[in-house]
């Protein structure tokens, strides 16, 4: 894991390894689209900054870009780790 400073919750955090595959699911989609990484994109352990990697990935492809909210995604790392991450509203409070 890779030690740096996380933008998001700007504490020295534990990265994992860089994003290789994410697999998006949208509702306008008919099945799961996979993203490939373009650039290293490193998930924050500390935040869990993965939504917000899921964010840019979804809006940089053309074909994901147009296709509405994203509302799961499963993350596959560079070491074979992996997370699923599920979409918030950005209104609903944290518990």
């Amino acid at each position: 894991m890779e030690q740096r400073t996380c933008e998001t919750c700007g504490d020295k955090a534990r990265f994992s390894a860089p994003v290789s595959v994410i697999l998006v699911f949208m509702p306008l989609l008919p099945k799961p689209f996979p993203l490939v990484a373009a650039a290293d994109y490193p998930v924050c352990r500390n935040c869990n900054d993965a939504a917000n990697v899921v964010d840019v990935a979804v809006s940089k492809h053309s074909r994901t870009r147009n296709a509405g909210m994203w509302t799961r995604a499963v993350l596959l790392f560079q070491d074979g780790l992996g997370c699923e991450v599920c979409r918030r509203p950005k209104n609903m409070a944290q518990a």
